[in-house]
């Protein structure tokens, strides 16, 4: 099985979010690479789960304007055949994303 190069993105609320993620996207389509977009929620913090169709959307701030941001990412994303998925860690920043770069081998 031919495992494909991976793009681990962190993603927060800041307003550079559209300019990362399109950068993110265009190194995939160079590489045909995935791209997992990984927010993490630190322990404590209140959060919102949504359900939209038949998918649960997990966000740490319950940010409508985030979710939608970030939706129509995915959706050019889609269009433009990068394959992306978003990921909710819990834990201290500094220490899930490097475990997650590590358990993807990213």
């Amino acid at each position: 099985m031919f495992n494909r190069s991976l793009v681990i993105v962190p993603i927060d609320h800041s307003p550079d979010l559209e300019r990362t993620i399109a950068f993110a996207f265009a190194i995939a389509r160079q590489r045909d690479a995935d791209v997992h977009l990984v927010s993490v929620a630190t322990p404590h913090a209140s959060s919102h789960v949504y359900l939209e169709g038949a998918a649960a959307w997990f966000d740490p701030g319950g940010d409508a304007s985030f979710r939608a941001r970030l939706g129509a990412l995915m959706q050019a994303a889609e269009h433009d055949g990068v394959r992306a998925r978003t990921i909710t860690l819990r834990g201290e920043t500094t220490k899930v994303i490097p475990a997650y770069a590590q358990l993807k081998m990213a």
